[in-house]
């Protein structure tokens, strides 16, 4: 796994990145393949808020996930719930691909029973 974090003007303490990179195992395990992950955190001058951006590749599809909160920590949190929300949601539909629906799935027949043995 790498991990790539972009802060401006910004430090990401060691537990955080620990933190992070620990949940971000997970979703690699459940991908299967190894993945770069790009982390970006920015502090907005308005009001003190701190975004947390992260995003990753898997053969042509993207994930992508951001959360706005007051606390770093809380930032990366949400946007790794999501993400894990995400990876969770394209695993079923990963799964699910190839079964056929009640559209495509030919009827069943149903043979008449047999008036002689009743």
């Amino acid at each position: 796994m790498n991990v790539e974090y972009v802060a401006k003007e910004m430090r990401i303490p060691n537990a955080l990145k620990e933190r992070i990179e620990q949940k971000l195992e997970k979703i690699e395990l459940r991908m299967g393949e190894k993945l770069f992950f790009r982390i970006k955190f920015e502090e907005s001058e308005k009001d003190a808020s701190v975004t947390c951006s992260i995003r990753f590749s898997v053969g042509s599809k993207d994930f992508n996930a951001a959360a706005t909160t007051d606390d770093k920590t809380k930032s990366a949190d949400e946007a790794l719930a999501k993400l894990e929300r995400q990876a969770t949601k394209s695993q079923d539909r990963h799964d699910r691909k190839g079964q056929g629906s009640i559209r495509t799935t030919p009827p069943a027949v149903i043979e008449p029973a047999d008036p002689d043995e009743a």
